[in-house]
Order: C-alpha cells, then sequence, then structure tokens
C-alpha cells in the first residue's frame, strides 16, 4: 500500500537499506553531513522520500528542507569552523615527518 500511495505522488519508493543508512547517518554524532549531501545530490529523484519516510514526513522536499534538517540534526559540525579531513603534502614533508633525510 505504501508503495502504492508514494507511485502515486510520483515518487519513487527507495530500497529499505538506503533508508536505514540515511537513519543511521542522521541520527549519528560522529559522522558529518556531507555523506547525506553526496546521497542527496547523486539520487535526486529518491531523496525526498527516503527523507520523507525516515521523519515520517511523507511532504519533506530536500531542496526546501535539507539545509534546515542537517543544521539541526548536526549543529555540533555547524558550531565549529570546518577542517579538511585529508592534507596533501608533499614529499619533502613527508620524508621530514617519517624521520628520513636527503
Amino acid at each position: 500500500m505504501h508503495q502504492e500511495i508514494e507511485a502515486e505522488r510520483g515518487r519513487r519508493v527507495p530500497p529499505v537499506r538506503a533508508t536505514r543508512a540515511c537513519r543511521g547517518c542522521l541520527r549519528s554524532e560522529t559522522i558529518a553531513p556531507l555523506p547525506l549531501l553526496r546521497l542527496a545530490a547523486a539520487h535526486p529523484d529518491t531523496v525526498d522520500a527516503v527523507f520523507g519516510k525516515i521523519l515520517r514526513k511523507p511532504n519533506f522536499i530536500w531542496s526546501e528542507h535539507g539545509e534546515m534538517l542537517l543544521r539541526r540534526r548536526k549543529a555540533w559540525y555547524y558550531e565549529r569552523e570546518p577542517r579538511p579531513g585529508v592534507t596533501v603534502i608533499g614529499d619533502r614533508l613527508s620524508e621530514l615527518a617519517a624521520g628520513s633525510r636527503r
């Protein structure tokens, strides 16, 4: 029945595992918003249905409510200056960090 209702609204029904994964990322205190933003950008045809299901808000629209949702659920991330997760260093600095000399 749920799939029939979603089909009538013109939304694709998301796979259960996608819904579980997004719910886990959204609830996690250690996962930054970036994976959710990337998933939303990669799957624009199902993002509204996935988050509508997670939040139990069938009229949820990612483009209108996504940023506000992330700022509320991931407030800890937005309260501080973002830092890069990876820093690229050159060969010489890498050698120095490893303790070798040229």
